[in-house]
């Protein structure tokens, strides 16, 4: 019998995950939410979507529905119209070191001028391949669009994210980056954040909570994320583009993140958080990379919002 190995798109997950962890779902506002299958009447004051739940790599359940307004509904509908979705063709599938196909899924967003941004990982997820397109290609969940890859503009390992442009991008909208975006005490408790993905290579789904905290180049949030997320937007309420989904983290009881010594965590963690890498250490990074290319740069310094 053939086996299949995945290879999910949230690095480092199985270094950081526990079966017993989870979200506070104290401070999250909904979870998954399917934005583009199953919603029929767009035109009714509130909208019910279907929810789900994910937990570590336990695919989703639930038979729940969230309720939205119609504008708020329609707000995150344009933004979700941004976000792409990856996963590998089991034809051009690698094999890991028993024989076994890795298929890969993630996200990515258009940014304009057929850039769009991801994560190195979702590109290629042994962290390796920083220049060329391989077998990358995007879809679009509405119209089935397959967007190909036509150059690797810049990649940076560190901080996880990749600047590619594809070879054509129709009718899809961009999202705008906030050069500098300030978080106030009150922000990291209260301000209300959505990311945009595609969890477990499901679908185009959307999940919200409440939280932010700066840690380095990163952000730690209390808005679910699981496999899959990888690569898509974070966005405040205005829809502007705070950062990119990267992986998910610990926090300890206290909520905050927790600290390894001597490859141990100082205290047993009792929520998850996710974590993105911020706004202004990817654009610094890329406009660093594009230095030699103006032609680029000017096009991705038009998706800047300083």
């Amino acid at each position: 019998m053939k086996i299949l190995s995945i290879l999910f798109c949230l690095g480092f997950l199985t270094s950081v995950q526990a079966e017993s962890l989870d979200f506070d779902q104290k401070k999250v506002v909904f979870d998954f939410l399917d934005f583009v299958n199953g919603v029929k009447d767009k035109d009714c004051p509130e909208i019910e979507i279907k929810s789900y739940k994910a937990k570590g790599n336990d695919h989703f359940s639930s038979n729940e529905k969230a309720k939205l307004s119609k504008s708020e509904f329609d707000k995150l509908d344009k933004l979700s119209q941004s976000v792409l979705t990856m996963k590998t063709d089991p034809k051009d599938a690698k094999r890991d070191s028993h024989g076994n196909e890795i298929i890969l899924f993630g996200s990515a967003f258009h940014i304009g001028s057929n850039l769009v941004l991801t994560n190195v990982h979702v590109l290629d997820g042994t962290f390796k391949n920083l220049t060329n397109c391989g077998t990358f290609k995007l879809r679009d969940a509405r119209t089935k669009q397959q967007m190909y890859c036509k150059k690797v503009h810049y990649c940076q390992a560190d901080i996880d994210v990749c600047l590619i442009e594809m070879k054509e991008i129709k009718n899809i909208p961009s999202l705008k980056l906030k050069a500098n975006p300030i978080i106030t005490e009150a922000d990291k408790k209260t301000k209300e954040l959505t990311v945009i993905g595609n969890p477990l290579g499901q679908g185009l789904k959307i999940s919200r909570g409440k939280g932010i905290t700066p840690s380095g180049v990163n952000y730690l949030l209390n808005t679910p994320v699981t496999i899959g997320n990888s690569g898509g937007p974070l966005l405040d309420n205005e829809g502007n583009v705070l950062g990119i989904v990267r992986r998910q983290g610990k926090l300890d009881e206290d909520g905050n993140p927790t600290k390894k010594v001597n490859d141990k965590y100082v205290k047993e963690p009792a929520y998850l958080s996710s974590i993105a890498t911020n706004s202004k250490a990817m654009i610094e990074a890329i406009r660093k990379g594009l230095a030699g290319d103006p032609e680029t740069l000017k096009k991705f310094n038009e998706a800047v919002v300083e």
